[in-house]
């Protein structure tokens, strides 16, 4: 219905509140997934739901049609180019497709003893249709060879317990560290009553007599699981417990809203429209919580104009910073100047994360004119890391940064 329409947007609104600090200046953690993070996170988001829809359509209709064939063409193309971005494709959009499929077979089918209709595998064939997406998807050599290793039984138990909730807390605005009595206190205990909404909506929507349709259930089944099987993954493995992995808990979250809503807007009107309306008094809150302190931060980029304006002129196109100091140095020239990343300058190394194998050697010569942007508290730092007499000429310097200039490309992926 559309007043459960608007709920759900309201909740994507509201949620999740808080950021982090940079250099003084609040990044709220939407605008991150959004804008710095885009294609990791944003077609990812898009292309579950596309997935939830075809996949509910298979299930119900068992039917192939041309544009059937065609849809399923498209989303399995798209599935094979998000797949070769990452393995975040597979951790929340196929796993959690086949571990549900693999149940619903297994409880369809009265645990194996009864024969399904034809039509049914339908929905079988496209999930396995996402698993040979990722297996083609492997084939592409462009990824970098990132090592996750599996945890121990102790510290997998201690992650699963402890920082895995801690995390999906954090991926809603939970950080703590607010005075109790203050405005950001009282943000934080909302997102708590938010939370034990949530909870009753678990309890609502899949309780035995519950008016939600199995479409509705199937729909949050699946986001549920994505999220399950992320937090399983991160568990026990020695990825890090990042909150913005959980991102798809928004998603879960704003659905889950959104059908309780649906239904009690006919039974209980009164409870839905106190929903509707505690979402939008949030949502509000939130501007002033977290996003009017980052749209007043003053600018801060003085320094890194400097340093654009100094690259720009004397015709250099490539160089490497820090993550953020090579972020805001691209942004500055508009992409006349690619800066690679790299984890730390005191040890140069290719940054694995938001970057292209194009920005390094190989793909790269060795032998060219490169600029290494270092914060001026590195300096000692980085030239230690070279041979005396060859690290690169130190060309520029502002209160912050320090630029060194070299024929060389020392940064290897």
């Amino acid at each position: 219905s559309r007043p459960a329409s608007i709920t759900a947007l309201l909740v994507l609104c509201a949620l999740p509140i808080n950021g982090f600090r940079n250099e003084g200046q609040m990044v709220p953690f939407v605008a991150l997934l959004l804008f710095l993070f885009a294609e990791y996170y944003v077609f990812h988001g898009i292309f579950l739901f596309f997935n939830i829809l075809f996949y509910l359509k298979l299930k119900e209709n068992r039917q192939m049609t041309r544009k059937t064939f065609l849809e399923w063409l498209v989303l399995f193309v798209a599935a094979v180019l998000l797949n070769c971005g990452g393995q975040r494709c597979l951790q929340v959009i196929i796993l959690p497709l086949l571990v549900v499929e693999v149940i619903a077979l297994f409880m369809e089918s009265g645990h194996l003893r009864q024969k399904l209709p034809g039509g049914r595998y339908l929905a079988t064939a496209y999930v396995g249709s996402l698993v040979l997406a990722f297996l083609v998807s492997c084939l592409y050599g462009g990824r970098g060879d990132y090592a996750v290793y599996l945890l121990q039984p102790g510290e997998a138990v201690e992650k699963l317990l402890l920082g895995v909730p801690a995390a999906l807390l954090e991926n809603f605005g939970l950080v703590g560290n607010a005075k109790v009595g203050s405005f950001a206190s009282l943000m934080q205990l909302l997102v708590w009553v938010f939370l034990i909404l949530l909870g009753y909506g678990l309890w609502y929507v899949f309780r035995k007599n519950t008016e939600s349709t199995d479409r509705q259930k199937d729909a949050l089944t699946i986001l549920l699981a994505s999220v399950g099987v992320t937090a399983f993954i991160i568990g026990i493995t020695s990825a890090e417990a990042a909150h913005y992995y959980f991102f798809m808990a928004w998603f879960a979250a704003a659905v889950l809203v959104a059908v309780m809503v649906d239904h009690m807007s006919e039974g209980q009107p009164v409870f839905a429209g106190l929903i509707l309306t505690a979402v939008a008094l949030f949502a509000v809150l939130n501007l002033k919580y977290t996003y009017y302190e980052a749209a007043t931060t003053q600018d801060n980029l003085k320094e890194y104009q400097e340093v654009a304006d100094y690259l720009t002129e004397a015709g250099i196109d490539y160089g490497y910073a820090e993550f953020w100091d090579a972020e805001r140095i691209c942004l500055i020239t508009d992409g006349r100047v690619t800066m690679g990343h790299s984890y730390t300058m005191a040890s140069l190394s290719g940054y694995w994360w938001l970057t292209s194998t194009k920005w390094y050697p190989p793909t790269l010569p060795t032998e060219m004119r490169t600029a290494y942007v270092v914060r001026t508290e590195m300096r000692e730092a980085f030239e230690q890391q070279f041979p005396e007499g060859e690290a690169p000429i130190l060309e520029y310097e502002n209160e912050k940064l320090a630029v060194y200039v070299g024929d060389r490309n020392y940064v290897e992926l």
